[in-house]
């Protein structure tokens, strides 16, 4: 195993644990699953340095749970660290949570996400003119839909953004 990658997760985690407040990470664990560690313990448990303190995975799944509902895509983060420690990718991303809301950056989003869809379309259109699908024109496709996907995700993320802040849009 890398042990820089996965130095990287464990710092992403903590990081991500932090922006929150590590005590509210804490208070919201012990809900989850009534953890029976002190405060301390469980803040030394996120910390990456730590070698003597080390999560449980439930510890881990419930402040996996905890950034998830935070609802910024802290959690995303984390998990796209954790894949690389196995060699693997995460290319599903939230918009950025410093992202300026305003009508053009919504609008530019929605354009964005139909031009996407429109790639997909030509692809799937183009491949479809034989009667089949080559190994080629699926990895064509596939690299469309993941692009049209990740750009209604980030569209997504920056309307949950607006309906959250709940001021007018300009």
């Amino acid at each position: 195993m890398n042990n820089d990658l996965m130095k990287k997760f464990l710092t992403t985690l903590h990081s991500s644990s932090r922006d929150i407040g590590i005590t509210n990470v804490y208070n919201e664990v012990l809900k989850i699953n009534g953890t029976k560690v002190t405060s301390g313990t469980f803040s030394n448990k996120l910390t990456p340095t730590s070698e003597g303190h080390i999560l449980t995975l439930m510890e881990f799944m419930s402040v996996m749970k905890v950034l998830e509902l935070d609802d910024n895509g802290r959690h995303v983060s984390v998990f796209a660290d954790m894949l690389e420690v196995f060699s693997l990718k995460c290319d599903k991303y939230y918009a950025d949570p410093n992202i300026n809301v305003t009508y053009q950056s919504i609008s530019t989003a929605l354009m964005r996400t139909s031009k996407e869809h429109g790639e997909v379309s030509s692809e799937i259109h183009a491949a479809l003119k034989d009667n089949r699908i080559d190994t080629c024109e699926i990895a064509k496709i596939k690299k469309e839909i993941n692009d049209e996907i990740d750009s209604l995700v980030k569209l997504r993320a920056m309307l949950i953004k607006a309906s959250n802040t709940n001021e007018r849009i300009k």
